[in-house]
């Protein structure tokens, strides 16, 4: 009968130990006194016919697992070779298309991107391109390479685990492709300062993993897809200097992750949807120089967030909200070259981050917010070309934090000398247009940092200080139709660059 052998055991000595056969066995003496193949015990037959040892069901057990596990070893081992060979064929696969795309573009900086040197044909050794753990590519950021071409010609497909592509700052040309969907894990697009044209694709929508669309100055035309209302990961969305159309769309409040919406510079119509009120972690609203019209909803003061909110130069109507007082993390707002209307809430003094409130060229009156300058940190006032009747604001007097104060064309009352302190960094003072009295205080040459000072059509009586010599960076300085006397100090003449004409 055939003796078969079905496990073995080694040892150290380089030595193996049978510890299980199959069918009659006897080992020779040949062989065991020689010890080629020793046999630790006789074995004794089983009821099974198999031979083993005093402990061969645990040595089998054993014998077992080794070769369970020099089987899983084997599995992994073709499962790696044929990873690796995938890698390289994805690999590859990335190379030819990224290769493709720049020999059709005019570009003389991605040197490193070539097929013939052997030491560098993986792409993730090329630069602006990176990859994953699994090599394939991960990132490609190339701002300011100077590219010239289409995306049309970039293949979208080959590169399923893109999640950041940054082509800013080139000279694309023509439309954003509708086959960028293909990019279904992107996580960041930046295409700003092309010349990309026409509209943008509703086919955007689609990325769902979509955090960041960086669109800026470029020439798109349209309306703003609904569809990117879908991509709810949205953090920052900024379409900026462009030539855009239609109104923002009310679905915008569905982004209720979104910080940054800037969309400044287009031709946006409509009103502001009140769903903007929904955008409770925005931080920055942008949306000045459009065709925009309607009111500020009550509900913006939901933006408990909002450190930024530009809307100047639109079409706006109505009054000021009460509820952007409880904004107290704003530090800018900018309403100015709008038909708003109404008096200032008294409650924006309560903003004591504000750095910048600008409500210039509007129909608001009353009286300006006495504290406008609680927090101490305000540096530009701009409330010119209303009808503001009654005092300045008292905290004007020692907000020493002022750069610019523009509060001309306005009814304002108070007095020159004794309403102003002293600014140590103020560049820009227009005070003209109102009914301000008083001589003109030599206090005002003591901020020496100012280079344009206009007090012209008021009540000013007295002559110019001789102190106004030492404001050596002042460029401009109007003080005409006043009640001025006496003569122009010479030193006064010789310190600036300006004329006597411009004193009359």
């Amino acid at each position: 009968m055939l003796t078969t052998i079905s496990c073995l055991q080694a040892h150290v000595d380089g030595t193996y130990v049978i510890l299980a056969v199959q069918g009659p066995y006897q080992a020779s003496d040949k062989a065991a006194s020689s010890g080629s193949n020793p046999i630790r015990g006789r074995p004794k037959k089983g009821s099974d016919g198999t031979f083993a040892t005093k402990k061969s069901r645990q040595d089998q057990a054993q014998c077992d697992w080794h070769l369970m596990q020099y089987g899983l070893i084997r599995l992994a081992f073709n499962a790696l070779l044929r990873f690796l060979h995938l890698q390289s064929s994805s690999s590859s696969s990335e190379a030819d298309a990224l290769f493709k795309w720049k020999s059709i573009l005019q570009s003389h900086s991605l040197t490193s991107w070539s097929l013939t040197n052997s030491t560098n044909t993986s792409p993730c050794n090329w630069t602006g391109i990176s990859s994953n753990d699994a090599g394939k590519v991960a990132r490609i950021s190339l701002p300011k390479a100077s590219l010239q071409g289409q995306l049309n010609n970039f293949s979208f497909s080959s590169f399923p685990d893109l999640l950041h592509l940054d082509l800013s700052s080139k000279s694309l040309v023509q439309i954003i492709p509708t086959h960028i969907m293909n990019l279904s894990k992107l996580a960041f697009l930046d295409l700003s300062s092309n010349q990309i044209s026409g509209a943008i694709p509703q086919e955007l929508g689609n990325l769902m993993s979509l955090i960041e669309l960086d669109l800026p100055d470029n020439f798109l035309t349209g309306s703003i897809p609904s569809t990117l209302c879908n991509l709810t990961m949205f953090t920052h969305l900024s379409l900026s200097r462009n030539n855009i159309t239609g109104s923002i769309p009310t679905q915008i409040g569905n982004l209720k992750d979104l910080t940054e919406l800037k969309l400044s510079i287009n031709c946006i119509t409509g009103f502001l949807p009140s769903t903007l009120g929904n955008l409770t972690k925005l931080t920055v609203l942008r949306l000045f120089n459009n065709q925009i019209s309607g009111s500020i909803a009550q509900r913006i003061g939901n933006l408990k967030d909002l450190v930024g909110l530009s809307l100047l130069v639109n079409n706006l109507t109505g009054t000021i909200p009460e509820t952007m007082s409880n904004l107290k993390k704003l530090t800018r707002i900018g309403l100015h070259e709008n038909q708003m209307s109404g008096s200032i809430p008294e409650g924006i003094t309560n903003l004591t981050q504000l750095a910048s409130f600008n409500l210039g060229s509007n129909h608001f009156s009353g009286h300006l917010p006495q504290q406008i300058c609680r927090g101490g940190s305000l540096e530009n006032f701009a409330a010119f070309s209303n009808q503001f009747t009654g005092p300045i604001p008292e905290s004007l007097k020692n907000c020493t934090s002022l750069t610019t104060i523009r509060l001309n064309e306005n009814w304002l009352t108070g007095n020159i000398s004794e309403d102003f302190g002293v600014y140590p960094h103020l560049e820009f003072i227009d005070l003209s247009d109102n009914k301000l009295y008083s001589e003109v205080s030599p206090n005002w040459g003591e901020s020496r940092n100012l280079t344009r000072m206009q007090m012209s059509r008021n009540a000013i009586l007295g002559s110019i200080p001789p102190g106004f010599a030492q404001l050596t960076k002042l460029a401009v300085l109007c003080l005409s139709s006043n009640n001025l006397t006496g003569e122009i100090p010479k030193r006064v003449l010789e310190a600036g660059f300006f004329t006597e004409s411009e004193f009359k």
